[in-house]
């Protein structure tokens, strides 16, 4: 990393609790003990690599420490979404703004919408549990089959032809995640997540 590059970062946040510690002799080498607070806060365990970097300052005296380097908190999402493809001919903006209100209205985290051939419109929403760093609830396979029929009658009665639907199944990566928000997560949460650190 370049010297502009280092400046450009952002800087590391300190947490607010401190631990103190004594190095201690394991076999040849020399070993710290991690406190169960900081494992659960950064779901760490055992077997997992890192890299350790020795730093100093002087401001103005000597300083020392250790950096323990985890690298990228990388979180993967199972969701539930739906797919459709409608027959809009010039209801193009009305349907758009139903479709948007649906997708609010129903909690989606996630939709998309883009324009075919011959007037048509394909419309995906994602009805996951992480949206902009926070977590919403759960949601199962049956209850976005049941949004899906829902927001199909909503369009029927606006005479919109539907040329297809489908429930599918996608796993989203997030790298924005702090591991401690998880760790405070129900176990029915943690089922439709997996995680790792990636160096």
């Amino acid at each position: 990393m370049s010297q502009a590059q280092k400046k450009d970062a952002p800087e590391w946040i300190e947490d607010s609790v401190v631990f103190r510690g004594m190095i201690r002799r394991s076999g040849n080498s020399l070993a710290i003990t991690i406190p169960a607070e900081l494992l659960q806060r950064f779901l760490l365990k055992e077997g997992q690599e890192f890299v350790m970097l020795g730093m100093s300052r002087f401001r103005p005296d000597f300083e020392g420490a250790l950096q323990i380097y985890l690298g990228y908190f990388i979180v993967y999402e199972k969701t539930f979404g739906i797919s459709l493809t409608l027959s809009i001919g010039e209801k193009l903006n009305e349907v758009l703004k139903t479709l948007e209100h649906l997708a609010t209205r129903y909690g989606a985290t996630k939709y998309t919408k883009r324009i075919l051939e011959d007037g048509k419109l394909e419309f995906k929403a994602i009805f996951g549990m992480i949206a902009d760093g926070s977590f919403k609830r759960v949601r199962s396979k049956e209850e976005v089959e049941s949004i899906m029929t829902d927001i199909l009658a909503e369009l029927l009665s606006m005479g919109v032809k539907i040329e297809s639907s489908s429930l599918f199944e996608e796993i989203l990566e997030w790298r924005n995640i702090d591991p401690s928000m998880i760790s405070k997560l129900p176990h029915k949460a943690t089922e439709m997540i997996r995680w790792k650190w990636e160096i």
